[in-house]
């Protein structure tokens, strides 16, 4: 199931456009773990958000939340 750039931008602190944008190119913006290493194979420099994805607590709780998502369908994340 793909989750909507909308609500990964609440997960990720970012705008929806910025993540739209990184999935046209190709980037698994539904794995924070994916993503972090897309984004430095990239090399892309998007501050903010790599410097979320640095920290493996972070990232973990990110992908908590995306497969919370996923499994009941809902759009409040917390």
């Amino acid at each position: 199931m793909e989750v909507s750039s909308d609500l990964l931008a609440k997960v990720y602190g970012v705008s929806g456009q910025r993540l739209r944008v990184l999935r046209a190119e190709g980037a698994p913006i539904e794995n924070p773990d994916a993503l972090v290493e897309w984004l430095k194979e990239n090399q892309f420099q998007l501050g903010p958000l790599l410097s979320l994805l640095i920290d493996a607590a972070t990232r973990s709780e990110m992908k908590r939340k995306i497969q919370f998502y996923c499994v009941h369908g809902t759009a409040k994340i917390n």
